[in-house]
């Protein structure tokens, strides 16, 4: 299956792009998707996930914190934006 990843802020400057389609096996997980984009972009995309409170990964229209969205089962076709606290002023 074929999904499209969107990432902002740290997270864009990681990967080097602001949207990617990544290709995973049939019931692969958040969780399957993070360890390919770490296993491609380093361990530091895992634990910016991990470590930056206020992270939060949107799998289609729902909105998940990392802890909760992990073992969420992916489908064809389904858009998951990476979404770190923007910080600033």
């Amino acid at each position: 299956m074929k999904v499209e990843c969107v990432f902002f802020a740290q997270l864009r400057e990681i990967v080097g792009v602001r949207q990617k389609h990544v290709e995973l096996p049939a019931g692969a997980r958040v969780k399957d998707l993070v360890d390919l984009l770490a296993r491609e972009h380093g361990d530091n995309f895992r634990d910016e996930i991990n470590n930056l409170e206020g992270t939060r990964i949107l799998v289609g229209d729902r909105e998940y914190f990392p802890d909760e969205v992990m073992e969420t089962r992916l489908k064809d076709g389904d858009q998951i934006v990476f979404l770190p606290p923007i910080f600033g002023g």
